[in-house]
């Protein structure tokens, strides 16, 4: 993830890069680490022990829900 996160941080090209990551936490590093983050699309994310039921799809733990808090208050303001 380093790695990434280091090109991402020091590209300074203005593409629009698509991240695949399998967790929340990941685009959350990836944010407080320097990486300009515009967009956060939530697709599957398995269910789970203590996961609710958001969409057919999409299983949120109370810890995935305090991110989406994160980016809700430090992106998306």
């Amino acid at each position: 993830m380093k790695n990434g996160i280091k090109i991402l941080t020091t590209d300074e090209s203005d593409d629009n890069v698509i991240v695949l990551v399998r967790n929340l936490w990941v685009v959350r590093t990836m944010h407080q680490e320097g990486v300009k983050i515009k967009e956060v699309n939530i697709g599957r994310l398995p269910s789970g022990t203590g996961k609710k039921k958001i969409h057919p799809s999409v299983f949120l733990s109370d810890k995935d829900m305090d991110i989406i808090e994160y980016f809700k208050e430090k992106i998306f303001q």
